[in-house]
């Protein structure tokens, strides 16, 4: 029993010694030397509470063998609540190693002419493109979020927008994907359109697994958000086939940028309000080629991917949407779709397949 005590008492000592690595900025916030020294201090405490909550676990199952099991929950308890902790430890750093910035691209008049604005319409906010690049990344690397948006309102004046980007994990336990972190960017700007990146540090430390990166724009009570999934891998096949996938996504942007430029030149005449729905379709064609056709007599689209998810809608046999994003989780394979409504679901792949 000495030993087990001396155990957690080390595992505990580690926890609290890590914070040597933070120190106290203005407005008495915690500062850290690096997102590895966050992640770790944050990881190693749940490790802790593990190893004490195994111990107790392993110690109450009785008898003879009551001081081996407690030192056997210990370990176990231990690795697993570093495991599972760290995604939640990521999330509690996020916000200190990840901005957003963004630039103008275009002004009020040429962007009113690419997407054919009217004042009618009040204010509207979409993001056009959102990527991360590349989609799996190996521990210690940065993968670089793009994204580009507009927002327009009836008159050319200064607004203000919120940029958020929010980090997501899949948990097990509760079937859905919750989120663990957020950071968020207020900026002054006029309306017309914008181009977002950030580089977002993936610590040397961190756990393999899937995650998904939010970004949301929002201003005068509109917003728009889109979702696009980061696995973290040290397969080398895996993150070759991501890079050859980054290389690809941006020779078909500059084609499809450059499209749309010659397009908005030939063609910047009056045109219709399109309803909002209208606008969204042409935006998903622009950015996204794939769609999910159901192959499936009736098919029930979910809120999360997992077959207990509540049931936003139901589709028919050979009903086409677009093409979000493709996860698989505990070895079935889900597609995430677009509803007609600009709302998101999740389909079952088996009872869809992916077309051009």
């Amino acid at each position: 029993m000495h030993k087990l005590k001396a155990l957690i008492t080390w595992i505990i000592l580690i926890a609290f010694g890590l914070t040597g690595c933070a120190t106290t900025g203005p407005g008495g916030q915690t500062q850290w030397s690096s997102p590895e020294a966050c992640i770790a201090a944050h990881t190693v405490g749940g490790m802790a509470f593990g190893a004490l909550a195994g111990a107790a676990i392993g110690a109450l199952t009785g008898g003879r063998d009551a001081k081996k099991n407690a030192k056997k929950g210990a370990i176990v308890g231990g690795v697993g609540g570093g495991f599972i902790g760290f995604a939640y430890a990521w999330g509690a750093c996020f916000a200190a190693f990840t901005k957003v910035k963004s630039e103008q691209t275009k002004g009020f008049r040429e962007t009113q002419c690419e997407i054919g604005y009217k004042a009618q319409q009040g204010t509207v906010t979409k993001i056009r493109d959102y990527t991360i690049d590349p989609a799996a990344i190996a521990p210690g690397d940065k993968p670089t979020l793009n994204a580009s948006y507009y927002i327009m309102t009836p008159e050319d004046k200064e607004i203000t927008v919120t940029e958020t980007l929010t980090l997501k994990v899949y948990n097990p336990e509760k079937k859905n994907f919750e989120e663990v972190g957020s950071t968020s960017e207020s900026i002054v700007m006029n309306p017309g359109k914008r181009k977002a990146t950030s580089e977002i540090p993936i610590p040397p430390n961190a756990e393999e697994g899937k995650f998904f990166i939010v970004f949301k724009v929002a201003t005068q009570g509109q917003t728009d958000q889109m979702e696009m999934p980061l696995t973290i891998t040290k397969n080398q096949e895996m993150l070759a086939k991501a890079k050859r996938e980054s290389l690809s996504r941006h020779a078909e942007t500059e084609r499809q940028e450059s499209t749309t430029a010659v397009a908005s030149s030939e063609f910047a005449v009056e045109r219709t309000p399109e309803t909002s729905s209208e606008k969204g379709a042409k935006d998903i064609e622009i950015t996204r080629s794939k769609q999910v056709v159901i192959t499936a007599i009736n098919a029930n689209l979910r809120e999360n991917p997992d077959a207990q998810s509540k049931i936003v809608s139901k589709a028919s046999k050979d009903e086409k949407y677009p093409l979000l994003n493709t996860v698989t989780i505990s070895g079935k394979q889900w597609h995430q779709i677009r509803l007609s409504d600009g709302k998101t679901a999740w389909i079952l792949a088996s009872l869809s397949k992916v077309a051009e």
